[in-house]
């Protein structure tokens, strides 16, 4: 399950993220993050989660054709989570070159909201 939080006068585009991410979740993200590219060129995105999500076989694939179509288009990642859901991330930065990512604590999001409107 993905929540999208779209606010359209900022370049960030904000991730709720379930339990269990669907193919049909990433229809959702698909065209939002599409719509922020086309208006602003770089796009900030901030993924909050309350659990690492479990991923279908398909929602694998859309994540990765996601992220391989989009990644250029990114200029900072934010993951909000559990200590013990944010290890699971810290390699991250190694796939997608050129992208910054922090990763914060639940209690930090509006620290890593700050960091992406700057």
């Amino acid at each position: 399950m993905v929540k999208i939080i779209n606010d359209k006068d900022l370049p960030i585009l904000e991730l709720e993220i379930g339990e269990k991410l669907k193919k049909e979740d990433y229809d959702k993200i698909r065209p939002a993050l599409e719509e922020k590219v086309e208006r602003y060129g770089k796009v900030n995105v901030l993924i909050c989660m309350q659990e690492f999500p479990d991923f279908t076989v398909g929602a694998l694939l859309e994540d990765l054709k996601l992220a391989i179509k989009n990644y250029s288009n990114m200029s900072k990642v934010a993951i909000v989570g559990s200590d013990d859901k944010l290890k699971h991330t810290s390699k991250l930065d190694k796939v997608f070159p050129g992208v910054e990512m922090k990763t914060y604590e639940n209690s930090r999001i509006d620290e890593a909201r700050h960091w992406l409107k700057t």
